[in-house]
């Protein structure tokens, strides 16, 4: 999403707002075939990793970019994940949002780990999708290499 996004965010909605939004560093999705999924994955050539009760995938050196996660509802996108630099960022981006009247949750450290990243917030867009700004991944400092495996 780089910083030219962010401002032009800023002044259609006359925030002023100083957001270090730095990209999109990972999705979640819901889907009822989990398998099928895991097969795409194979296919598009992404490390396919054992996530709790689903899969992820790994296309770099990060833990994950996409995560997939049974459900018994609709598929839809559960979540994204928007990278900021630091704890700082974090906190600038929580302030603004809050100021903007959005409810900001703060995750727990368990779920910050499950998503490999030091500080997490959440709220929901205008739309209702639920996503989420966390600062940059942390947990894993492993080359990418292809084949299967588990985090």
């Amino acid at each position: 999403m780089g910083n030219r996004s962010v401002r032009r965010a800023e002044s259609e909605h006359g925030s002023g707002g100083s957001m270090d939004i730095r990209g999109l560093g990972y999705i979640g999705i819901d889907v009822a075939d989990v398998e099928a999924w895991r097969s795409y994955s194979e296919l598009l050539g992404t490390r396919v990793i054992t996530h709790e009760d689903g899969i992820a995938m790994k296309i770099d050196d990060r833990p994950f970019r996409v995560i997939v996660r049974p459900t018994d509802a609709a598929d839809s996108m559960a979540f994204a994940g928007w990278e900021l630099p630091d704890a700082a960022a974090l906190e600038v981006c929580a302030a603004e949002l809050d100021s903007a009247g959005f409810t900001i949750a703060r995750a727990s450290a368990a779920e910050c780990a499950e998503r490999r990243v030091r500080g997490l917030i959440s709220t929901t867009d205008p739309a209702g999708s639920p996503p989420s700004s966390s600062t940059a991944s942390s947990t894993t400092t492993k080359h990418f290499a292809g084949g299967g495996g588990r985090i």
